[in-house]
C-alpha cells in the first residue's frame, strides 16, 4: 500500500522548470509511477516513469526514479534515456556511471573494466598507493 508521503516529490517537478508549454509533465503518469513504485510493482512503475520522461525528457526529478526502476525492471532503453537526462542535468548519481558496465555484463562482454565507467582501474589504484 502506498503512503501520501510518496507523492510529495511532485512539487519538485515545477521547481525543475518542467511545467512549461514546451516541456509539459505528464503528472498522471508520474503519479501512477510513484504509486506503483511504492507498491513494489516494478514493471508498471517503469512503464509510467517512461511515459512521464517522454513528456519531460530533461527533468531530473523524473529521471532519477525512472533510472532506478528501469534497472530493477531490466528496461535498458529507459535506463539509458534516464541516465542521459541525469548526466545532462548534472544530477547523475555514482551508479549511473556503472550503466555501461551493466550493459556489457548483460551482453557477456568481459572487455569492459571498472575504469571504463569513469573509475580508475585497479592497476592505477595500486600505482597511486605506492607513491
Amino acid at each position: 500500500m502506498f503512503s501520501l508521503l510518496t507523492l510529495l516529490p511532485t512539487a519538485a517537478l515545477a521547481d525543475q522548470g518542467a511545467a512549461t508549454s514546451a516541456d509539459p509533465v505528464d503528472l498522471a503518469a508520474y503519479m501512477r509511477a510513484r504509486i506503483a513504485d511504492a507498491d513494489g510493482r516494478v514493471t508498471s512503475a517503469a512503464a509510467d516513469y517512461a511515459a512521464a520522461l517522454d513528456a519531460a525528457p530533461g527533468n531530473a526529478t523524473i529521471a532519477a526514479p525512472a533510472y532506478r526502476e528501469a534497472m530493477a525492471a531490466g528496461d535498458v532503453a529507459l535506463a539509458t534515456r534516464a541516465a542521459a537526462a541525469l548526466r545532462t542535468a548534472g544530477a547523475a548519481t555514482p551508479e549511473v556511471a556503472l550503466l555501461p558496465l551493466a550493459l556489457a555484463a548483460q551482453r557477456g562482454d568481459a572487455s569492459h573494466r571498472p575504469g571504463d565507467c569513469g573509475r580508475r582501474s585497479d592497476a592505477a589504484d595500486t600505482r597511486a598507493r605506492r607513491r
